[in-house]
């Protein structure tokens, strides 16, 4: 769910990212949550979520709170949450995207260990390990035999 939220955000759709967040029910969710988070999509009725969404759900009652308090400010929603959490969404959304594209990338048959034409690559340091202030993109020209 956190790379929905996320994709949400990065189109800068927050209402649709604060209302993933808060109401829309997963499968591998309980009962008793899938009932209540359908119940606040369904309704809209955030005040009538807060009576029945667990109390350990901090973040969505906080998001929820302040909807209230402030309707249609789904930005500011978001402010009731940490900056981590705010930044887990988009690192969530980036893990997708980059798995997305690894599984394509596997399944026509390229190779994980070899860079292609419109590839971006990275050099290594001095330990070895990926140094992502030297990028280069990979063209015809520039590739080892």
């Amino acid at each position: 769910m956190t790379h929905v939220v996320g994709e949400a955000m990065f189109r800068g759709d927050f209402k649709d990212a604060a209302l993933t967040y808060i109401a829309r029910p997963f499968p591998e969710e309980n009962d008793e949550i899938r009932t209540a988070r359908q119940t606040v999509q369904d309704s809209g009725n955030l005040k009538e979520g807060l009576k029945i969404l667990p109390l350990h759900f901090q973040f969505e009652r906080a998001m929820m709170n302040h909807l209230i308090a402030n309707p249609d400010d789904y930005t500011g929603a978001f402010r009731a949450l940490s900056p981590k959490l705010m930044q887990m969404f988009l690192h969530a959304y980036q893990s997708y995207i980059f798995n997305l594209i690894l599984s394509r990338r596997i399944g026509s048959g390229m190779s994980i260990h070899e860079a292609y034409d419109g590839d971006i690559v990275c050099f290594k340091n001095e330990m070895g390990l990926p140094d992502t202030s030297r990028l280069q993109k990979v063209t015809n020209d520039n590739l080892d035999g």
